[in-house]
């Protein structure tokens, strides 16, 4: 077993909905996470990173079959919802660009003054 650092409680909606995702694990190590069998963890690691993208748990139920259990194909719904929340993403990810680049320009300026 492998331990993957996910609180409990954001996976219960995705393991109660969604067909493929590893059935709950009973097995608590510390800090309350959840014990999963070593070829679960990339499924968990995929939920963390969808639940981070703001993908809700009706919509893995959604797409889980479609990924993990070839029981069904994706509707044009899902794929559409997959477009948006890529160019939310895509948008979140434009705010932060000219931040970080006032930032670099700060940096290098900083870099010089100190003679670094």
């Amino acid at each position: 077993m492998q331990q993957v650092a996910v609180r409990a409680v954001q996976l219960d909606p995705v393991e109660t909905r969604c067909h493929g995702f590893p059935r709950r694990s009973n097995v608590f190590v510390d800090g309350g996470h959840r014990e999963y069998a070593e070829s679960d963890v990339d499924k968990v690691s995929l939920v963390q990173r969808l639940i981070g993208a703001g993908v809700s748990s009706a919509k893995m139920a959604e797409i889980f079959p479609c990924v993990f259990g070839g029981h069904s194909k994706p509707t044009v719904e899902v794929v559409a919802d997959l477009c948006q929340g890529r160019e939310r993403i895509n948008g979140m990810i434009d705010d932060l660009v000219a931040p970080r680049a006032i930032l670099d320009d700060m940096i290098i300026e900083a870099r010089v003054a100190a003679g670094v």
